[in-house]
């Protein structure tokens, strides 16, 4: 399904990997998923930028060992959650920029 949404939108060039939960049969925040992207990049999870436009997500993502970003394109109010976050961006292009600028 994923696959065919990526292909859809004509992304499919942009990316060298499409990952999804139904490789490892469980959703997040089980490590499995998580450890499916150091198995499948072969980099260690702290070069591993993970964003998404879900606060647990960056959470689960974060307590794994990620560095995050939530992406928060409808400029919610900001979630409380139990770890600090490396980025929130309401603007994908930005947060592109400042993780080439590093």
């Amino acid at each position: 399904m994923l696959l065919a949404v990526v292909h859809h939108a004509g992304l499919q060039s942009l990316f060298a990997h499409v990952l999804n939960v139904d490789l490892v049969k469980t959703y997040k925040p089980d490590p499995r998923v998580y450890e499916l992207a150091i198995r499948t990049l072969h980099l260690p999870k702290e070069e591993i930028l993970f964003v998404s436009s879900n606060g647990w997500d960056v959470a689960g993502a974060k307590s794994f060992g990620f560095t995050v970003a939530w992406a928060n394109r409808q400029r919610q109010t900001h979630e409380e959650l139990v770890v600090q976050l490396d980025y929130v961006t309401d603007d994908l292009l930005q947060l592109a920029h400042h993780v080439i600028s590093q």
